[in-house]
């Protein structure tokens, strides 16, 4: 490359880099200059799917919008050298493409969460995806004694753990968004019979990194302490697991230690040379197998902000019976004999096809809806229920709406506290075994005590728990299958989650520079 190629390069650079930061500080003009490094730079916006696809040329010159999209920054660098001007290469063009993310309001924001648990352990849910909603699993534990561990599962959106313990993703457990945790992160293996272990979006670690098989398609960021990158085995004949692999940016901080299966070969070539140890051959051999995107990514850098997760607080939900009848339910309370046989008295309460906020709190047992092996219980919705209740329990229930409608059920386990933290009586929710919904009638269960799935249920809705199990009676863990979806929370008095108090949940659109660019080019002129 000539001396003007390296002038003209340098100066594309610094216009992306310019553009993209008029653009994160509020974009008002689409053009930008520069005339110490000389360029000329250009934005774009456009909401296309895949920003790959996207022919930039045809898009017209535009600041971004309030939707979710792309931004694109092409530069146009000089040589101002004297001399340089005319000679080969004067001119070296560069492009980069970020993504641009609207805010999402709280409604939204709740109703993309498949599960929130203060507390969990282990979970082995079969989710499906529905198109209300993400299906996001979030676990605030801050003092959890065993690690959060998904072992088969699959999550249609992404995971997100606030604890500074341990995360463990094995046996073919499918995150299709994103992992951030903030404390340590294992991916591995595990159990040959099951697809490879794979987060198909980006991993953000506060803590350490610890990838010994699986794959992770996204970006990975560290923020300090030990990595150790995948070891480079081939797959032998009886295994179905791929070499373990980051398919894009790789940032760790320059103090952070490495510990990789080796290094790139220097000297005579592989068989005559000898092996880089150092942290730059070790980068080097993981590009060099596949296992990390780009070699441009593969620096070290002096610091990897890590910014730990933040999610919502739990808002200590306690719901009223007049707070239901303001907003148009028809209020029924059970005493006696109604709470001795709280089956019959359900079916009863709801018959009148009103909105029905039904109080069981002063039943011992809660609520309890059971069936048989041959004859299940079925609950058919004729409008939007409510249950109030410190006790729920299920089995072999059906649950509809009549006609084909599509109502939702609610069950609130009201929390007194109202300290942000769960405030459990007592109380417990627990679908024992063959527990089903109707995919259109789906069902939120909010309890500040435990909140415990059994196998064999197939249900559409939320759970928001104190505390999170999957297990069933015998205290094997369970699988089950839920189909996460959106409620309707103009049906209640308030929001079950704090969502004021989550301190990165934006107001206005931004700039996802975090994450780096979707793309960078430089584009290439005469050398």
């Amino acid at each position: 490359m000539t001396r003007a190629a390296v002038q003209s390069s340098a100066a594309a650079e610094a216009g992306v880099e310019s553009a993209t930061n008029h653009v994160a500080q509020g974009c008002n003009s689409t053009t930008l200059t520069g005339t110490d490094p000389e360029y000329a730079a250009e934005i774009r916006f456009s909401t296309a799917e895949d920003p790959h696809e996207v022919d930039w040329d045809s898009v017209p010159l535009g600041c971004p919008e309030a939707a979710d999209g792309w931004v694109h920054v092409r530069a146009l660098g000089e040589s101002s050298a004297e001399g340089l001007r005319n000679s080969a290469g004067d001119e070296q063009a560069a492009e980069a493409v970020y993504e641009w993310i609207a805010p999402e309001t709280p409604e939204e924001r709740l109703g993309n969460v498949a599960m929130y648990a203060v507390s969990t352990a282990q979970f082995n849910i079969n989710l499906l995806p529905h198109e209300s909603s993400n299906g996001d699993i979030i676990i605030r534990e801050r003092s959890i004694t065993r690690p959060v561990t998904c072992r088969g599962a699959t999550i249609p959106g992404s995971l997100i753990v606030e604890s500074n313990q341990s995360v463990v993703l094995r046996e073919g457990c499918q995150v299709n968004g994103d992992v951030e945790t903030g404390g340590n992160l294992t991916i591995e293996a595990g159990d040959w019979r099951r697809p490879q272990t794979r987060v198909h979006g980006d991993v953000l670690v506060t803590g350490r990194l610890e990838l010994t098989d699986g794959r992770v398609d996204g970006n990975v960021r560290v923020h300090d302490q030990t990595v150790r990158p995948p070891e480079g085995r081939q797959p032998n004949s009886n295994s179905v697991a791929s070499n373990a692999a980051i398919g894009g940016r790789f940032s760790i901080p320059q103090d952070a230690s490495l510990n990789t299966a080796g290094g790139c070969m220097t000297g005579g070539g592989w068989w005559g040379g000898r092996e880089d140890t150092s942290l730059t051959g070790q980068l080097c051999g993981l590009q060099q197998r596949g296992q990390v995107g780009s070699t441009r990514e593969l620096e070290r850098r002096s610091q990897v902000d890590v910014i730990p997760p933040g999610v919502m607080e739990w808002n200590s939900f306690n719901p009223t019976v007049s707070d239901f009848e303001d907003i148009g339910y028809q209020a029924v309370t059970f005493s006696g004999g109604q709470c001795n046989n709280t089956g019959n008295a359900v079916r009863n309460a709801i018959n009148t096809g009103n909105r029905v906020v039904i109080d069981a709190l002063g039943c011992s047992d809660g609520i309890r809806l059971e069936g048989s092996r041959w004859n299940n219980y079925n609950l058919q919705l004729r409008n939007h229920v409510v249950f109030l209740t410190d006790h729920l329990y299920m089995n072999n229930v059906n649950i509809s709406s009549q006609g084909n409608r599509s109502y939702q059920l609610f069950a609130i386990g009201p929390d007194e506290g109202g300290n942000r933290e769960p405030t459990c009586d007592g109380g417990s929710f627990r679908l024992n075994q063959n527990v089903r919904t109707a995919t259109h009638t789906p069902m939120m269960l909010f309890s500040p005590c435990d909140v415990t799935i059994g196998s064999n249920n197939d249900f559409s809705g939320q759970i928001y728990a104190g505390r999170y199990e999957g297990v069933d009676t015998n205290g094997t863990e369970s699988r089950y299958t839920q189909r996460p979806t959106a409620m309707d929370y103009d049906l209640l008095p308030g929001l079950p989650m704090d969502l004021d108090s989550r301190d990165r949940l934006p107001e206005e659109p931004y700039l996802d520079l975090e994450s780096g660019p979707v793309y960078y080019r430089d584009v290439m002129g005469d050398s």
